[in-house]
């Protein structure tokens, strides 16, 4: 069964098409780097849509993995250096 058309980058997602954006990007994000292209080729076929869908979610999945590093230290750390400066 090949997904439906997708809409834009702005429009809400089907729970259907949700469903296929979410997949092909956990499958995706298992992957290295270099080898998700391939992946999404195939993945994606012909459909741009879906493609542009699925590599805005691994962008934000990838984005949001590097900005929780703040998250792992004390609260107390992070602000310690902006409070002296006060």
């Amino acid at each position: 069964m090949s997904p439906e058309p997708g809409p834009g980058p702005d429009a809400v997602l089907s729970p259907q098409r949700w469903r296929v954006v979410r997949a092909a990007a956990e499958g995706a994000l298992a992957l290295e780097p270099l080898a998700r292209p391939a992946f999404l080729d195939q993945t994606c076929g012909g459909d741009p849509e879906l493609r542009a869908s699925v590599e805005r979610l691994v962008l934000a999945c990838e984005r949001a993995e590097e900005s929780t590093g703040f998250l792992a230290g004390s609260a107390a750390a992070f602000v310690s250096p902006m409070l002296a400066a006060v």
